[in-house]
């Protein structure tokens, strides 16, 4: 009877523990079934930017275009026998080997000179034929620099950075997709604005960076010399001066004249008056 009695209560205690341990598992299992979609995005918000994932679902390794990036930068300043020649002359040179003008500004005549500014976007690879050819059309060259600017560590680095917003965004696209309540899926929405806001600012660099290193720049200046005879001091000048003083002088005598039409009617009439007259008493 005592061993009985040993048995049963053995058997009680065992029976009570596998109970307790099956509803500790139960209330584990709800817990994680009833997690809120607010627990990862928490996780998300403390994401830094910059941090990317090393999970096979967001691989790190994207390719990076590690090449050494330079951007070059040209300004010429010469004196030409004619302006418009040499303008010509500069267009078709950046024409052939592939350019374009950006922009260009033409002066009046100021100091007995005439000038010319215009602004070349060249592909890099041509820069230093196009610069030859721009100065074997100058007469005389005044200035002529040349910049050049690594920008290889700026380049990659704004080019990591666009790529692990890209990404940031990418996880928070599925973070989306896989809430249910609705003030998560407006604070991902609201996050996902920031990323999309971030993103488009820096393509804008990037793409800007990557402009000026296929095209370099080229700004040239160039003017037409006064001739001697143009100065003021040559015999040639001071003839054709003169004739243009008597043209000017005649030309507002003549208006000046004109504008007493009204005395040169009445005079022409008395005129006419006395003639016909002088016929009657002849």
């Amino acid at each position: 009877m005592k061993t009985c009695l040993i048995l049963f209560t053995a058997f009680a205690l065992m029976s009570s523990c596998n109970k307790s341990t099956d509803q500790d598992d139960n209330d584990k299992t709800l817990e994680l079934k009833m997690a809120p979609v607010s627990t990862q995005n928490e996780r998300e918000d403390n994401l830094s930017i910059g941090e990317v994932s090393t999970s096979a679902e967001f691989p790190t390794v994207f390719r990076t275009d590690t090449s050494r990036k330079i951007i070059k930068n040209g300004d010429l300043k010469f004196s030409v026998k004619n302006v418009a020649t040499a303008r010509n002359k500069i267009v078709s040179a950046i024409k052939s080997v592939g350019g374009y003008v950006s922009e260009e500004a033409e002066s009046g005549y100021e100091n007995n000179r005439k000038e010319y500014s215009i602004t070349l976007k060249v592909p890099a690879k041509n820069f230093d034929k196009l610069l030859h050819d721009i100065s074997s059309t100058a007469d005389n060259i005044d200035s002529k620099n040349i910049q050049i600017e690594d920008i290889t560590s700026e380049y990659i680095d704004t080019q990591t950075r666009l790529d692990n917003k890209k990404k940031l965004e990418k996880r928070y696209l599925e973070l989306l997709e896989s809430a249910v309540k609705i003030g998560d899926m407006l604070q991902i929405e609201n996050k996902l604005s920031e990323i999309r806001s971030d993103i488009e600012s820096v393509e804008r660099q990037f793409m800007q960076m990557k402009k000026q290193v296929v095209y370099s720049t080229i700004t040239v200046n160039f003017y037409s010399q006064a001739k001697p005879s143009e100065t003021g001091k040559g015999f040639f000048y001071l003839v054709r001066a003169s004739f243009n003083e008597g043209l000017e002088f005649l030309g507002k005598a003549f208006f000046k004249i004109l504008s007493f039409w009204p005395f040169i009617l009445i005079l022409l009439g008395v005129l006419i008056l006395y003639k016909k007259r002088k016929r009657k008493l002849a």
